[in-house]
């Protein structure tokens, strides 16, 4: 009987401990983003034929592990941009953040924004990769008077540079240092 008395005075204790941060949390900040600093992001593209018919594609999209364009200060090789619709967009940045932890928040949404439009703009942005080196392999194999045909084409690795520009998405695009 005492347990459950003694239970039963820590359970409403806990709830009242519950009430008290409930009623202390501070509301979410609404960022809205129009201009960002530059994010970096690595692109490629692949390509497949066989027989003439396309067979796959494979649009690669990331974020380095380590931030290679500034810290090796390499020169831009050409500019570019995707258009989307929204001018600008929000984010919702949890009320207990230090100012610390909503720079860190944001950045990290504004990169997700910029890779999620990236990733849905796949025509914008072929347009600009195809600015930039390209590899095509081709095979054909005659047998038995039957042509088999295979095409590989490659749009290579690029640097990017990405930031939002009130309703377009800035591209600038980097060639890295090759590695001997």
């Amino acid at each position: 009987m005492c347990l459950m008395t003694f239970l039963s005075l820590a359970l409403l204790h806990a709830r009242q401990d519950l009430d008290l941060t409930q009623d202390t949390k501070k509301p979410d900040d609404i960022v809205f983003i129009t201009d960002s600093k530059p994010q970096e992001f690595i692109v490629s593209y692949d390509f497949t034929t066989l027989n003439y018919i396309p067979k796959g594609q494979d649009l690669k999209v990331s974020k380095p592990l380590v931030p290679i364009i500034l810290k090796e200060g390499l020169k831009p090789l050409f500019k570019c941009s995707v258009p989307f619709k929204a001018r600008s967009f929000a984010i919702s940045v949890p009320g207990e953040f230090s100012p610390l932890q909503k720079e860190a928040f944001v950045e990290k949404q504004v990169s997700y924004e910029i890779y999620r439009i990236l990733n849905a703009h796949v025509d914008s942005l072929l347009k600009c990769l195809m600015q930039n080196e390209a590899s095509i392999n081709t095979n054909d194999l005659t047998s038995n008077f039957q042509t088999s045909a295979f095409s590989h084409l490659r749009l290579m690795p690029s640097y990017v540079l990405a930031s939002f520009n009130d309703d377009s998405l800035e591209l600038v695009f980097y060639k890295p240092k090759r590695q001997n």
